[in-house]
Parts: structure tokens; C-alpha cells; sequence
């Protein structure tokens, strides 16, 4: 045990590496077996607390998608109203007029309105949008002779709700500056006991990449039988694990896909995501959302992954099913959880964002004060009579998958992680040039919001 700490010391944090193991441990089964080294028993203090956990957002019975095109206007009208009403609530921008109002402006007049943009174009010497409120429509013109301003308009995206800054020049608007809902400066909640939560994602299971020995590893580890002092500790902390989608790999979510399953039944594949995660020691409460692989719509927001085809995961008394996106307080510390579909819009659409810096995608999520400002693109939207994935409330932490690469950062009081993913390079990921991050996870310790790495890569 003394060599395999220092090589944990090494490696900079708390990251167990399948070398590690496979050295000081001697692994060579699947489930990893209890090293007898004369260690204490592992008592996990989490085992003593009860669980305290609170559902404050699941879409999985507030969907009510009819799929016409009343539907499509009233979710664009709610995302519209629900993010005005925060710009009303911010100093700077709660004496917006209306664009009716704006029109009947003298020439000149310095002002401000909250809108839609509805089309975007760039000329040689200006961006133009073509915006509008729930009454009216307006052009709005950004000159390129302010860099900065340049650069703040290159960033609104299509469909996003901001408020405008700009003087009246004739029929159009002139723009001094774009200010975006934004989340005021927050002081996260705390936990008072010292437990802790595993924020994980992107399993797969079912796929011919995923790393079944390291996942049942991290299990052993959770239940006290691989690691020791440090180590040992943070396990013995955790009383949550969750889960931001992609719990299998699905069944036809991609050409080609049956080549690259070792497991080609979706139920077969719910059945070992439940074998796997029954291991997880039962004081642990396991909450699960589904992700585009999972076996739910594949229209945001989503509804919980179906009991007919995951009904023994359903069985487990330590498992929550909840809808994509969820937010839950678990003992007092607020968690936004979305399996994070929109990061590549995000990505294509805003410049200075990319695939591998999901902390920054997640990041503008937050500032635009929503989960997926554009539509129409690669992320499909389901025509809702409400927009659930406006961000009303300010979480404590920010936690989302997908992009299968590992991001960390804190904006304004927020805790953003990403938690990778436990599945090797893909096919698509060689021919896309993206390098995952697997087989690496974040605790949180929730009384002090201190971010442990845990990997088993």
C-alpha cells in the first residue's frame, strides 16, 4: 500500500490508473476482490446518513408535446416571457421598453428592449439581426469599427433572448452594446454533513468500448475493497452517485452501430447497467437521466428512460429515474444535471466555444440563462407548451456529459463539471479528431464543494 500511495501522489490528485492497479493490486478479475492487508474495516460514514434528497425539476411528467405548430409557438413565447422576466428582475436592464415602444422613439433616442433574435447575417462592415418581442419586430444593426462589440454580437446566437443596447437611427437600431440574462454572482449552498456526490456519465454499456473492468473497479472501490488512507476516505464519504446520461449504448442510434456493440439487445444492456450498479452499496442513492443513447424520445426535454425496457433497474431501491434536464438539492446543495446533447450547436455557433472545453459551453448555457438556445439544429426540440430548459434558478453545481471529455470550472459562485466519459475512442471520434477523456470522474464533496478527480483510466 505504501508503494501504490506514492504512485497516487505522483500522479497528481486522487487518479487510480489501471497500471496502478494492475501492479501494486495484482487485478486480473473483473470485480475486483478485498486486498487482505491487515487494514481496518471500511466503515463509510455516509452509511450513517440518511439520505437527503429533493426532486425540484424533472420533465418527465410536464411534457405534453402535441407537435404542431401552436406548440412550437408556445414554447418560443414562454422561453421568451420566462427570460424576460429575469432581465426585469436585474438593475441594468429592468427599464427595457418594448420594441412597439422603441419604434415610437424620437431619432436618436438612446434605449434599450428585450428580444428574440430571429435571423442573423454579416455584411462587410456590420452584423445585422432581425429581432422581435411578442408584439413587434426590428432591425438591428452592429458595426465592426468597435472590436468589442464586434466580438459580443458574433457570440448571439439565433433564437437567443437578449436585451439590446442601441440608439434609434431612422427605421432601425443602431447597437451599443448585447447583455445577456446572465445568473447574478451566487454563494453556493452547503452541505452540513461532510458527504459526498460521484458525478458520472457516459457509460455505455453495451458497447464494444466500454471499460467494464475499470467501472467495476470504481464500484470495488466504492465499496471499500481497492484503496487505502486518502483514498479510502473519499469513499467512504460518498452517499451519492449520479448519473448524466448515456447509461447504454442504445440499439440503432447511428449507421452502423451493431458493428460496435458487444451487447446488440437494449434490454440485455439495461439488464447489466442494473447488474453493474446494483454493486454500488445500498446507502448509496443513485440518481439516473437519460442521454441521446438511452432508450427515451431523443427530443429535449426528456422524459425518464422507459421502466419497459430498464424495469430491473427500476427494482433497485437506491435508484431515482428522472428526466434530461433534472435539478436536484441533495442535503441543501442544488444540482443541474443535463446530459449536455447542445454542446456542439454551442460549439459550431460561438466563437471561442468547442467540443473539448465543455466548461465554457456549459458556462454560456448558464449566461444566456438556457440549455440549448439554438434550434435547428444537430439537437432536436420537442414543440412543449413550456420551455423547460430555460435555467430559472441559479443550481450550486452545473453537471453535464456527453462530449466525452473531462471540464471543471467555477463562474460566479457556480460549480461546472463535466464528467467525461467511461467508454474508450470511438470510430466517430477518430474521424472527428476529438481524444476523450475516459475512465476519470469528479466528487464533490458537498459541505465545501472541493472537487476530488477519481480514474480508473
Amino acid at each position: 500500500m505504501e508503494r501504490a500511495t506514492k504512485l497516487l501522489e505522483q500522479s497528481g490528485g486522487f487518479v487510480i490508473t489501471k497500471s496502478v492497479l494492475d501492479e501494486v493490486l495484482k487485478l486480473e478479475e473483473p470485480v475486483p476482490k478485498p486486498v487482505l492487508t491487515g487494514k481496518k474495516e471500511f466503515r463509510p460514514l455516509a452509511s450513517e446518513v440518511e439520505a437527503q434528497v429533493e426532486v425540484l425539476l424533472d420533465p418527465t411528467k410536464r411534457i405534453s408535446s402535441g407537435g404542431d405548430v401552436q406548440h412550437f409557438l408556445h414554447l418560443f413565447r414562454d422561453r421568451f416571457e420566462k427570460i424576460q422576466k429575469i432581465f426585469r428582475r436585474q438593475m441594468t436592464t429592468r427599464d427595457a421598453i418594448t420594441i412597439d415602444q422603441a419604434h415610437r422613439s424620437p431619432d436618436g433616442t438612446r434605449l434599450k428592449f428585450i428580444c428574440m433574435i430571429r435571423e442573423k447575417r454579416e455584411t462587410k462592415k456590420a452584423v445585422v439581426f432581425e429581432v422581435e418581442d411578442l408584439e413587434s419586430s426590428a432591425r438591428v444593426i452592429a458595426l465592426k469599427e468597435s472590436k468589442e462589440l464586434y466580438e459580443k454580437a458574433s457570440r448571439v446566437v439565433v433564437d437567443e433572448v437578449v436585451c439590446v443596447e442601441c440608439v434609434k437611427r431612422g427605421e432601425v437600431f443602431v447597437a451599443r452594446d448585447f447583455i445577456l440574462p446572465e445568473i447574478p454572482h451566487h454563494t453556493p449552498r452547503r452541505a452540513e454533513t461532510s458527504v459526498s456526490a460521484l458525478l458520472i456519465s457516459d457509460f455505455h454499456i453495451g458497447s464494444r468500448m466500454f471499460m467494464e473492468k475499470e467501472v467495476r473497479h470504481l464500484v470495488g472501490w466504492l465499496r471499500g475493497r481497492v484503496g487505502s488512507g486518502f483514498e479510502e476516505k473519499i469513499a467512504e464519504s460518498v452517499k451519492y452517485v449520479v448519473v448524466a446520461g448515456d447509461l447504454v449504448d442504445g440499439i440503432g442510434v447511428y449507421p452502423g452501430q451493431e458493428d460496435e456493440l458487444e451487447v446488440i439487445s437494449i434490454y440485455e444492456q439495461y439488464e447489466k447497467a442494473a447488474e453493474i450498479l446494483s454493486e454500488i452499496p445500498e446507502y448509496v442513492e443513485i440518481v439516473i437521466i437519460p442521454g441521446n443513447h438511452d432508450a427515451t424520445r431523443q427530443a429535449l426535454p426528456q422524459p425518464a428512460i422507459s421502466q419497459s425496457y430498464a424495469k430491473k433497474l427500476y427494482e433497485l431501491h437506491n435508484v431515482r429515474m428522472l428526466g434530461n434536464p433534472c435539478v436536484v438539492r441533495l442535503h441543501e446543495v442544488e444540482i443541474l444535471v443535463f446530459h449536455g446533447q447542445s454542446m456542439e450547436d454551442l460549439a459550431f455557433s460561438v466563437p471561442g466555444m468547442a467540443v473539448d472545453k465543455p466548461e465554457k459551453t456549459q458556462a454560456y448555457m448558464l449566461r444566456a440563462r438556457h440549455l440549448a438556445p439554438v434550434y435547428g439544429q444537430k439537437t432536436p426540440i420537442a414543440p412543449e407548451l413550456e420551455d423547460i430548459l430555460v435555467v430559472e434558478s441559479v443550481p450550486d453545481v452545473f453537471h453535464a456529459g456527453h462530449v466525452h471529455v473531462t471540464g471543471m470550472d467555477r463562474y460566479r459562485g457556480v460549480l461546472i463539471l463535466n464528467s467525461g466519459a467511461w467508454q474508450t475512442q470511438t470510430p466517430y471520434q477518430v474521424r472527428k479528431g476529438l481524444t476523450p477523456t475516459p475512465g476519470r470522474s469528479p466528487i464533490v464533496n458537498l459541505a465545501t464543494l472541493e472537487v476530488t478527480w477519481v480514474g480508473f483510466g
